[in-house]
Formats: structure tokens, C-alpha cells, sequence
């Protein structure tokens, strides 16, 4: 390995780094010369995939049959968490000079992937169903990561850390409820507008 040249660090190596050890690894982060591309594709484009398939595989477990309109929805709902991403990343990108922070769209759009990545990867559990207060606990953990990485990434000073961390908090509840109910009414009209039978639509029998 030439001497100098950056460590290539796999998705899932990183989304472990971020989860057990927050602090140290966004130090790492913000040395890295990662592009946007690069965090979003080689990151959050994988991680987020996690919960999508893992619901595949439970209806699979539990109807053996998988129906076009429900996999239309899995669809949607992959590309609409990805979009959220994006806007966090915006938004976090727009607020850093109200708090004394530097605006830069990668770093922005790095804390954001990253944070997502506890969400993300209870996404595993959805093999099975599970309790939703453990979807919130990701959901907070994402936040305490989120909150750890202001100062690193956007050097943002500490006393206005909790500002903005507040004011990036409620664009992200705002932009999980909208978003939230974009995809429930999106996927209710698909679900409505399949045939009602046991196989809605063209069914993938296992």
C-alpha cells in the first residue's frame, strides 16, 4: 500500500465505525477527501437498501408470493429515504453560517448520510416484525450522531452546536413527515388500483 495514499473504508466497516465509535470516526471523516458521489452511491445508496430487502424476505417468509404493487411501494419508499438524505444534507449545508459554521455540501451531505446510518441498519431487524420503539431508538442514536459530527464537519463552534442542532432537528421531523405522508398516500392509491385478490397484480411465487 503506497504511503499517504487514503484507506479505502467498505460500507459496512463504516456504518460499524459510526456506530461504536462516533466521535474518533468523524474525526477520520472530516480528513477524508470523499466526494458527495462517493458518500452517497458507495454509502447511503447500500445501507439504505437494507430495510427494502429485509421486507422483501419477511413477506416472502410469511405469504411466499411477492405482488408488483407491493414491490412498487418497497420502490418508492427506497427512493424517497434517499431523497430525504439529500434534503437534510441541504438543509444542514443552508443553516451552518446562522450558527458560525462553514458552509460546505460535503461535509453537509457526509453528516447526513452518516447519521442516517443506525436508522438504517435496524432495518435488518424488519426481517421479522418488530416493536417500533426500537425505530425510534435508531432515530435518536441517528440524532446523537448527527449532534456529535456539527462541530467536525461544519465547524460550527460548540456553544452554537445545540442551536443548530435544534434548528436542523426540525427540518429533519418536518421533512420525515412530509415525506412520510407522501409515500402513504402514494402507496395507498398502488394498493388500490391492484387487482383484490390473494396475488395482486404479477406475483413472484417463491
Amino acid at each position: 500500500m503506497t504511503e499517504g495514499r487514503p484507506r479505502r473504508v467498505g460500507p459496512f466497516a463504516r456504518a460499524l465505525a459510526i456506530l461504536l465509535r462516533t466521535e474518533l470516526e468523524w474525526e477520520v471523516i472530516d480528513g477524508e477527501s470523499t466526494s458527495l458521489l462517493g458518500a452517497f452511491i458507495g454509502y447511503a445508496c447500500i445501507l439504505a437498501a437494507i430495510r427494502p430487502l429485509a421486507e422483501i424476505v419477511q413477506h416472502l417468509l410469511i405469504t411466499r408470493t411477492l405482488s408488483a404493487p407491493s414491490l412498487a411501494v418497497t420502490a418508492i419508499r427506497y427512493g424517497v429515504s434517499l431523497i430525504d438524505v439529500l434534503i437534510v444534507g441541504l438543509v444542514i449545508n443552508v443553516l451552518a453560517p446562522i450558527y458560525k459554521g462553514r458552509r460546505n455540501l460535503a461535509q453537509a451531505m457526509k453528516l447526513s448520510v452518516y447519521s442516517h446510518t443506525p436508522g438504517w441498519v435496524v432495518g435488518a431487524l424488519y426481517i421479522m416484525p418488530i416493536p417500533d420503539f426500537l425505530t425510534m431508538i435508531a432515530g435518536l442514536y441517528g440524532f446523537y450522531i448527527l449532534c456529535l459530527g456539527i462541530s467536525p464537519l461544519m465547524k460550527a463552534p460548540r456553544e452554537d452546536i445545540v442551536g443548530y442542532f435544534v434548528g436542523v432537528g426540525f427540518c429533519v421531523f418536518a421533512v420525515a413527515m412530509i415525506s412520510g405522508w407522501l409515500v402513504n398516500l402514494v402507496s395507498l392509491s398502488i394498493l388500490a388500483g391492484a387487482p383484490q385478490t390473494g396475488a395482486a397484480g404479477a406475483a413472484f411465487a417463491r
